[in-house]
Formats: C-alpha cells, structure tokens, sequence
C-alpha cells in the first residue's frame, strides 16, 4: 500500500473530490496512451465510505459472463451495454443489473481519509497483463 498527498482542502471532501483524486493518481500512474483500446469502455468507476470513514473508490472489470437466452450486446451513445428482447413484445430492453457468477476484477484501488485527504493505493494492476478476452 502506498500513500498519496491530496493537494485540495480535505476537510470537506465529497464523494465527487475522491474520484477526482482517484482519476488523477491513475493517470499518473498509468497515463491514457499505455491503456488498452478497449480499456475506458469496460472499466467501472465506483466508490462507498468504509468503517473508518474513509473514500474506499474502485475500479473494476467484470469477467465476462455466458449470455442468457435472448441477451445481447449492443452500442448505445457510444456505450456498450447489455440488452435482452423482451419475448413477448419484441422489444429491446437495457439491462441495468445482473448478478454475476464472479466478483468484478479489481483494477485500481484507493482509500482516502475524508479529512486529512491523505490517500492510500490498495490495489494497482499492471494494465499490461490484461486480456480483454476475460472481460466483458
């Protein structure tokens, strides 16, 4: 684990001020021309306080998961998302959540203290190890 200086005032940090913080540690560590192609398109950005009140933010990638009958992936807004034919009307419908059979994979991870905005790296994956044939 390894441990990040915040330069905003911390005192008040909003959930918004630790992605920010979380996306800047990132590109500093990984910058946008290493990524795969593939890479912004997969990547969940996500976040919750922990026990000691701290900004726990993630990023991850779910494993890739067999279609369920009528599933299909589609191209919306530039998005790639999950959909399914709704069998009695025809109609396409996003899914917006479904279970997986695995937890998501962890990519890069980060825990900051919402007051003295110190930030700690839990978890930072060498992107160049990645398949995108296991992800989704």
């Amino acid at each position: 684990m390894e441990k990040i200086s915040a330069t905003a005032d911390s005192s008040q940090m909003s959930f918004d001020d630790a992605i920010s913080l979380t996306g800047r540690e990132f590109l500093s560590r990984h910058p946008q021309a290493t990524w795969p192609d593939w890479l912004d398109e997969c990547v969940t950005r996500g976040g919750t306080r922990d026990s000691n009140g701290r900004w726990v933010v993630s990023y991850t990638i779910a494993y890739k998961e067999p279609l369920k009958p009528g599933e299909y992936w589609d191209n919306i807004q530039g998005r790639r998302v999950l959909c399914k034919t709704n069998p009695k009307t025809g109609s396409a419908q996003v899914i917006i959540h479904r279970r997986a059979s695995a937890p998501p994979f962890v990519l890069f991870e980060v825990a900051i203290d919402a007051r003295s905005g110190e930030a700690t790296v839990l978890v930072d994956t060498d992107l160049s190890g990645l398949n995108r044939d296991d992800f989704e």
